[in-house]
Formats: C-alpha cells, sequence, structure tokens
C-alpha cells in the first residue's frame, strides 16, 4: 500500500487548499490519500488567532472530499505534531506548497525513516494582487475563497 499525505489548518478552506487535495488524489502512484487536519492546540502554537474547531473544519474538508473525489480512498485525522505520523513507512508521499522551504523539516522527517518520503511539489496559489492566497486576508474580507 502507497499513501499520499496532504496537511493544512483548513481555516477557512479555500481554493489553494482544493489546489493540494487535488495534487494528492491525482497521483497515480497512491493507493490512498491521508489528510492531515492540523489540531485546535498545534494551530494555536503558530497563528495568534483562535481556529475555526478541528470538528468542523475535518468536516468541511470531509464534504469536499466525498463530493469531488467521490469512491477514492481517503482518511482525514488529527494533526497534533507536524512529524507524529510520518514515520509510518506506507506513507510514500507528501504533497506540500512551495510557499515554504521544507528542507529541514524533510531532513527530520526522514531521518526517521527507512526510505525517504517523496515530497510533491505544488505552486503557491495567488490572489487577485499577486500575493500568496491568505487565510487572514480572506477572513478579513480583503479577498474572497478563491483570491478574487
Amino acid at each position: 500500500m502507497s499513501i499520499i499525505v496532504v496537511a493544512g489548518t483548513f481555516d477557512p478552506f479555500h481554493i489553494g487548499h482544493e489546489t493540494l487535495l487535488k495534487a494528492a488524489f491525482a497521483h497515480k502512484e497512491s493507493d490512498s490519500v491521508l489528510i492531515g487536519v492540523m489540531a485546535d492546540t498545534y494551530v494555536l502554537n503558530f497563528k495568534k488567532r483562535e481556529p475555526t474547531p478541528y470538528t468542523t473544519r475535518a468536516e468541511i474538508v470531509k464534504k469536499y472530499c466525498f463530493k469531488i473525489y467521490k469512491g477514492k480512498p481517503f482518511i482525514i485525522i488529527c494533526v497534533k505534531d507536524a512529524i507524529e505520523r510520518m514515520a509510518y513507512e506506507q506513507i510514500k508521499y507528501i504533497v506540500l506548497s512551495t510557499e515554504r522551504d521544507y528542507t529541514s523539516w524533510l531532513k527530520a522527517v526522514n531521518d526517521m525513516r527507512y526510505t525517504p518520503i517523496i515530497p510533491i511539489f505544488v505552486d503557491v496559489v495567488v490572489d487577485k494582487n499577486g500575493n500568496r492566497l491568505s487565510s487572514t486576508n480572506i477572513r478579513d474580507g480583503k479577498i474572497d475563497r478563491e483570491g478574487k
């Protein structure tokens, strides 16, 4: 079995998240998709505001995936740590956005594994102004979930 992972806060769920999910579900060498939705406590480590509750965010992602990717196997998990489950050898691939440098994170993950996880990089989705699509700007009403 070969699993591909995609993870995020999904708060609010927007077209950038859809792009990451599309890459995961389109990956031909994976049997199933593991979708990690960040736990509320984990989100608070790097966000300055209370997140939408995990259960709400996970349900939105689940409904979207059932609607768009009918019949394709996936599971949603609550992520409490950025590395905790990456040691599972069935996880072969991970979808990452080009917005960040994941070099040190990938090294930390691969140091725990027998075989390295293979990153699948997806270009950053930009908004109407050419900036990285930002959940903060969506929440502040500056753009919509499609970046317009």
